[in-house]
C-alpha cells in the first residue's frame, strides 16, 4: 500500500502536480451486516497545476469488525462494486455512494 501510494505521488510530482489539501466529510450512518460495522466517508482533494487548483471529491468504505474499535478504509472507485463484493460479500445490495467526480477548477 504504502509503495502504491508513493508511486502515485511521484507520478503526480513528475506531472507538475502537488497535493494541497485532503478534507474528509462526515460519516454516513453506521450499518451492521454480519459481524461487521460499516460506513461511507466522502473526501474531497485538492490539487495543485500550474499555478492553478483543481478538486476532486470520491468515497471510502470504512469497514469495523470489533465494534468500532478499528476503522478500514477502502476507496471506492464507481465501477469496483462487485470487486468489493468478492471481500465483503454481506455489503451486496447495502452499499450506496455518491460517484466520484473529475478534477473541478476551484481558482
Amino acid at each position: 500500500m504504502i509503495i502504491a501510494m508513493t508511486e502515485t505521488f511521484d507520478k503526480l510530482k513528475r506531472e507538475g502536480i502537488t497535493l494541497k489539501d485532503v478534507k474528509m466529510g462526515d460519516p454516513s450512518e453506521i450499518k451492521l451486516a454480519g459481524n461487521k460495522q460499516f460506513s461511507i466517508i466522502s473526501q474531497k482533494i485538492f490539487l495543485e497545476r500550474n499555478n492553478k487548483i483543481y478538486y476532486a471529491t470520491s468515497s471510502n468504505l470504512v469497514i469495523s469488525e470489533d465494534d468500532g474499535r478499528h476503522w478500514y478504509f477502502i476507496s471506492l472507485q464507481d465501477d469496483e462494486n462487485e470487486y468489493v463484493y468478492q471481500f465483503f460479500p454481506e455489503l451486496k445490495g447495502k452499499l450506496s455512494y455518491p460517484k466520484s467526480t473529475r478534477p473541478i477548477l476551484v481558482q
